[in-house]
């Protein structure tokens, strides 16, 4: 972690840097992967402000504090910044809970006796040439194909057929009546 700590018209004694990183420490003991910190303190006559800006990965986390003293103004800032982070970490916690939820729920419809979800729809629509052929061209052309079915016209009656390949390795012929 880079902590870079400056000062904009006042000088930034040893001691306040001391603190300063002090501090650090104990409020972001609950970040991870922290990146870089920057804290800028700001003197104008009567008030002194610290600014801290936290950098993890994915996230950064900002506060701004103005009071008469800048140690003072850091630990408000600071205060500001666990707070942030606490936030933070209970939005991930509902997160986590609501992906749960959403679970259970997923496995209840899935073992419910009557489904929530719509009926079945259609999603894909294709449209193919219907060939006049023998049973045997038929064979041979889905054993040449990776489909599973081939519907065809058959030669020797002028309707329309389907062959399909069974899981034992044979084939099936559904011829319609009428």
């Amino acid at each position: 972690m880079q902590v870079t700590i400056t000062g904009r018209g006042l000088d930034v004694s040893e001691q306040l840097k001391a603190h300063t990183e002090e501090q650090l420490e104990r409020a972001l003991r609950l970040l991870e992967k922290v990146v870089d910190v920057q804290v800028v303190f700001t003197s104008e006559k009567y008030r002194t402000a610290a600014e801290v800006i936290v950098r993890t990965k994915g996230l950064s986390f900002r506060a701004e504090e103005e009071t008469t003293d800048a140690a003072a103004a850091l630990d408000a800032a600071l205060e500001k910044v666990e707070k942030q982070v606490r936030r933070h970490r209970e939005r991930q916690k509902e997160r986590g809970r609501e992906r749960g939820s959403v679970r259970a729920v997923r496995e209840a419809v899935l073992l419910a006796e009557t489904p929530l979800a719509a009926e079945p729809r259609v999603v894909r629509t294709s449209s193919l040439e219907v060939k006049p052929m023998s049973v045997q061209e038929a064979v041979l052309q889905l054993t040449v194909t990776k489909d599973n079915f081939l519907v065809f016209r058959n030669a020797m009656t002028e309707r329309v057929n389907v062959m399909y390949a069974r899981k034992d390795g044979n084939f099936g012929l559904i011829e319609p009546e009428s």
